[in-house]
């Protein structure tokens, strides 16, 4: 991207935040972010390595040179989330900001919508002052200058998510199991998400990922992905984190009856194995004694 806009509302939530705040919102997220969308981190990924290199101080004479460490960065995004700069979407598995203040560039989202008019068509001579007195002297002629419309209204949330294929494209990149994007976008497109509903389904996403991945660091087992169509068709945006772990729940339990069930039988396959046997013969002398 050659440039990029700077509107007064980031300028003024920029004032007075800590040099290096600044720098990571102007050097670091502003040239990547995709104005379609709102979004930085989906279609060109950053990280904590591309932040630190973007503010990379080169050696001078008397300046020291070097970068942000991580926690920094880390510190440094939270205080622009909280001077409401970005929302922070993810944090571990992806880098996933989305700018709150972005305008529209009116050069290329407002243009004026102008009436065309046909000039072609010969005109008539105008008649002499004393005609046109003599003819009418209340008759005025029309205004042929052109005039035009004022430029379009537009909806000043239609911005975040252009189109519905778009929308879709963010929550395929986050969708951790790529499988049957057809399916996954037909069923999308039955939803008819609105903004609201979108931005949901990217953030309760999102929140599931990240549980996901806390809960394999931690050993604990956690159900497959299921297919993006059926994720969305069973609207598990919806599902909260208590009915994850419920179902973690339910496993371990069944789990602990299966290996129970399993030492049972064993036990008693072992029995029957140790127990004496009779031959028919000795079966009979037993049958006489009695």
């Amino acid at each position: 991207m050659e440039f990029f806009i700077i509107t007064h509302q980031e300028l003024s939530a920029l004032s007075g935040l800590p040099y290096l705040q600044q720098l990571t919102y102007l050097q670091g997220i502003k040239p990547y972010v995709d104005y379609k969308t709102g979004l930085v981190g989906i279609r060109r990924g950053i990280s904590y390595q591309s932040l630190s290199e973007a503010l990379y101080i080169e050696p001078h004479s008397g300046i020291k040179s070097g970068s942000p460490s991580k926690d920094q960065l880390r510190r440094a995004l939270k205080g622009l989330e909280k001077a409401g700069l970005i929302q922070i979407q993810s944090w571990e598995r992806k880098l996933v900001l989305r700018c709150l203040l972005l305008g529209r560039h009116d050069s290329v989202h407002n243009k004026a919508a102008i009436k065309t008019h046909d000039y072609s068509a010969p005109q008539e001579p105008q008649k002499s002052l004393l005609d046109s007195t003599k003819s009418n002297t209340n008759k005025l002629d029309p205004d042929t200058t052109p005039k035009g419309e004022p430029a379009t209204p537009q909806d000043n949330n239609n911005y975040f998510f252009i189109s519905l294929s778009q929308a879709f494209d963010v929550f395929w990149d986050l969708y951790p199991l790529k499988k049957e994007k057809e399916n996954a976008f037909e069923v999308f497109k039955k939803l008819k998400p609105s903004q609201s509903l979108v931005q949901q389904i990217i953030a309760r996403l999102t929140e599931q990922i990240q549980l996901e991945t806390k809960k394999r660091v931690e050993g604990v087992w956690v159900p497959s992905w299921k297919y993006p169509a059926n994720w969305l068709t069973q609207r598990c945006w919806e599902t909260t984190s208590t009915n994850l772990e419920a179902k973690e729940y339910d496993h371990a339990i069944h789990e602990t009856n299966r290996k129970y069930a399993s030492s049972t039988n064993s036990i008693r396959t072992t029995e029957l194995r140790e127990s004496p046997s009779f031959s028919d013969a000795e079966f009979q002398n037993l049958w006489k004694l009695h």
